[in-house]
């Protein structure tokens, strides 16, 4: 059976269990990914996310430059062949 494409987009909402003076907001995360499947065992995908730090995170983790480009893609190449 053949698979269809897929594209899919993901947003992801990062909170710290500490409630801090300012909130307990740490940042957001936009995923955007293709999976295109070549036959019944290949699958070819490819991604980009990018991640957008709230002031408190960029304090925790020792970001000087909050405003700089907090982003990966990634490629991936599937092989799942059947066994039995």
């Amino acid at each position: 059976m053949y698979k269809k494409s897929i594209l899919r987009g993901d947003i992801h909402y990062f909170a710290s269990h500490k409630e801090f003076d300012d909130g307990n907001f740490l940042g957001i995360e936009l995923d955007l990914g293709l999976t295109l499947p070549v036959n019944d065992t290949v699958t070819f995908s490819a991604g980009y996310s990018q991640m957008l730090p709230s002031d408190r995170l960029a304090l925790l983790k020792g970001i000087n430059n909050k405003g700089s480009l907090h982003n990966w893609p990634y490629l991936m190449l599937s092989f799942t062949p059947d066994f039995l």
